[in-house]
């Protein structure tokens, strides 16, 4: 199991790209891992045969733990090489952990079973070996009409863990306060017209990363981290994009965001937001987040409260764009407007910093038509 991050202590084996037996190239995509962050294609780290599975779909392994063997072609074509994709490993045989000794299956099959309420040690299974997959468990559990709904309730594992873990120390460790203000778009609405002319799929997330950068780099307090009673104000700006995926909210980052220019911050959010939809964001690209934006206005959500993640300082949450009247000229006008979220911990700002910054935002907002495709 390689160390893919600095603060990774293991992962689990999703499924294996390859068979026992079959010929692999070096580094050509080996095994798919899920760390508590993304998932991972590995490479091998030889060429040659892939021989024993040691660690099976579902298994959690350590850092620097086994998980296969491959074998140079002369050892994999030796009739004393027994090829097994089970074998004896312990973690591919159910045992002293509540399984039925002698069954074998993956981790995530007996999870399953436990879900369904079925007894894994009367299930016959269909692969190689005997092996019990997912679908014969299913079977078995609607053969008998049992009710498919969790037993004694579902662990949480995963990033749907680390979510929770972090989630509950920032709501008990860290004193946040939440300013929320609405902000005319029209601006925006101009600048991802002109963009769009010149052939850049910008939209408004877009405009409000821009628009945030700025306000960063002018705020400097927002762009920080808490650590042990010290701020330390970041020189880079490190935006962290919240994404909603099949496995949770991962938030990718944007490295430097300051330096790059309107045209590459764009190319960036959409290259780093699709990756990360399709589970291919690097572990790299997960890490030393400065501030995040997280945006619910596509699914509806006129305004919300996120919570910071420490050691991060503030982040900003985003609502879906909706129509409103407002006095201009002293008569009432129709304007489009977005309501921002600004939460921050205030151990390190007080409501009139914050507010300053979502004026910033504002201001960078309704000034984006001025600035055009350039």
């Amino acid at each position: 199991m390689p160390k893919l991050g600095l603060t990774m202590e293991g992962g689990s084996v999703v499924r294996w790209l390859k068979a026992p037996g079959d010929r692999v190239a070096l580094d050509e995509p080996l095994v798919e891992i899920e760390t508590d962050k993304t998932v991972t294609e590995i490479g091998s780290p030889a060429a040659g045969i892939l021989g024993r599975i040691l660690a099976v779909d579902g298994a959690r392994c350590a850092v620097g733990e086994g998980l296969a063997l491959v074998l140079a072609d002369a050892n994999a074509a030796s009739p004393q090489i027994q090829i097994d994709v089970a074998g004896d490993d312990p973690r591919a045989r159910d045992g002293s952990e509540g399984g039925g000794a002698g069954v074998v299956s993956a981790p995530a099959t007996r999870r399953l079973a436990e879900r369904l309420g079925v007894d894994i040690r009367r299930v016959k299974g269909t692969a190689e070996g005997g092996r019990v997959l997912p679908q014969d468990v299913q079977a078995a559990a609607d053969s008998r009409g049992v009710d498919h709904g969790p037993v004694e309730g579902r662990q949480l594992e995963g990033i749907r863990r680390i979510i929770a873990d972090r989630m509950t120390a920032s709501a008990r460790d860290v004193p946040q306060v939440t300013l929320h203000r609405p902000v005319e778009i029209d601006g925006a609405r101009e600048w991802i017209g002109q963009r769009r002319s010149a052939g850049e799929a910008a939209t408004l997330t877009h405009a409000l990363v821009v628009a945030v950068v700025e306000a960063l780099r002018l705020h400097p307090a927002l762009n920080a981290r808490y650590r042990d009673g010290r701020v330390f104000e970041q020189a880079s700006v490190n935006l962290a994009i919240g994404v909603d995926t099949k496995r949770g909210l991962i938030a990718p980052v944007i490295r430097h965001a300051e330096e790059m220019a309107v045209s590459d911050l764009i190319r960036a959010v959409s290259d780093l937001t699709e990756r990360t939809r399709g589970g291919r964001a690097r572990p790299d690209e997960l890490e030393d987040a400065t501030f995040t934006i997280t945006n619910l206005g596509g699914l509806g959500v006129h305004t919300f409260d996120p919570l910071v993640n420490p050691p991060e300082v503030g982040v900003l949450g985003v609502g879906a764009a909706h129509a409103t009247f407002a006095l201009v000229d002293g008569r009432p006008t129709a304007v489009e407007v977005v309501d921002l979220a600004l939460t921050f911990d205030h151990r390190v700002l007080d409501g009139a910093d914050g507010a300053r910054f979502l004026e910033a935002v504002a201001s960078g907002v309704s000034r984006l038509s001025k600035k055009g495709s350039g």
